[in-house]
């Protein structure tokens, strides 16, 4: 990890967050020379700012609830919300986000995201700016319903983690042409009708179904089968 004096880490004036106001309130970093950037075990509301234009890829952990605190808002700095253009990698696990927002329009390059452990129930249309999208992990949220990507993102993303969730259908994922990774353990899947749509993901090699009802069907290896995956 490479950490270069500049980068200010601020949070609001809240008792909940007395604590990291007296150890953070004067230490400066600087992300134009970070590769990595790792922040986790803080409280909420508080947060990362630095200059957005001089961003160098980041990795970044946060308790936070709503994703613009980050990417819009920019941990309350009042600047402007500016694309990142830089961001390759970014990690919101083990949050408390409830649901997605325009923030993520803002990551027009990012390859990866994992918003893993946290308790999204809907990603609606938000994850469809995200035109280089390769690796999507959503796994352990509330989710009904497999995510929505763009024409761009459906083509490139080759591995999608959706386990532990509350889905019963996964409806969409025929549209991503390029999946090779695809993990649903854990969800809500009853019958192997249900898994007709993976029959077009021709490239698809690796199938976890591990803990769905149906998974314990005593025909299920067979059933899978039958789609003509080539595991």
């Amino acid at each position: 990890m490479c950490i270069i004096p500049k980068v200010f880490v601020c949070c609001q004036a809240t008792d909940a967050c007395a604590e990291q106001k007296t150890l953070f309130s004067c230490c400066f970093f600087s992300l134009a020379d970070v590769d990595h950037c790792e922040v986790s075990a803080m409280k909420p509301h508080c947060y990362v700012s630095a200059n957005k234009s001089e961003r160098r890829p980041v990795e970044t952990t946060l308790l936070m609830s709503w994703l613009d605190e980050l990417l819009s808002l920019c941990g309350g700095d009042l600047s402007s919300a500016l694309t990142w253009l830089e961001l390759h990698t970014l990690n919101f696990s083990y949050n408390s986000i409830v649901c997605l927002d325009q923030s993520l329009s803002l990551l027009n390059v990012l390859k990866s995201l994992d918003l893993s452990h946290n308790k999204i129930q809907e990603c609606g249309e938000f994850l469809k700016p995200l035109s280089e999208l390769e690796h999507l992990n959503l796994g352990y949220n509330c989710l009904q319903r497999a995510p929505t990507l763009g024409p761009s993102a459906r083509a490139k993303l080759h591995t999608l983690i959706l386990r532990n969730n509350e889905l019963e259908t996964i409806n969409g994922v025929e549209q991503l042409s390029s999946l090779q990774h695809l993990d649903l353990a854990y969800n809500l899947l009853l019958e192997h009708a249900q898994l007709a749509p993976l029959s077009l993901l021709h490239g698809l090699t690796s199938l976890n179904l591990e803990g769905n009802p149906l998974y314990f069907q005593k025909s299920h290896r067979t059933c899978t089968y039958t789609f003509h995956f080539h595991f």
